[in-house]
């Protein structure tokens, strides 16, 4: 298993991941492969979230954040956040996931 294994698994470039929810064995390989900063757009308490994935990282050291954006109903303010810690970070090694990557990809298209 690897970060290939991660649905939607998508490296766009030396510094940037995205892919769908990793489960939590796939959280210890963007752990091990050195990623430095974790953005989660995904919703928390869903059946696809990793309640403890939070927690998997702050205790690593690794940066996280999560900006739960509905799927149906994106908010011009959640692009902004998302945009503004993409930026602050753009310098770091970035892994991105929502539930399946459409929502990264989105995201990500506007960044």
């Amino acid at each position: 298993m690897s970060l290939e294994s991660i649905y939607n698994f998508k490296l766009l470039t030396d510094k940037i991941a995205t892919g769908g929810q990793p489960d939590e064995e796939e959280l210890f390989f963007i752990y091990q492969l050195n990623y430095e900063v974790v953005v989660n757009l995904g919703l928390s308490n869903t059946e696809y979230s990793v309640q403890s994935e939070e927690d998997f990282f702050t205790e690593r050291n690794i940066l996280y954040y999560q900006i739960p954006v509905l799927f149906h109903e994106p908010k011009e303010d959640d692009l902004i956040q998302f945009l503004e810690i993409i930026e602050k970070h753009k310098e770091h090694k970035l892994f991105i996931h929502c539930a399946a990557n459409k929502r990264v990809s989105a995201f990500m298209a506007l960044y």
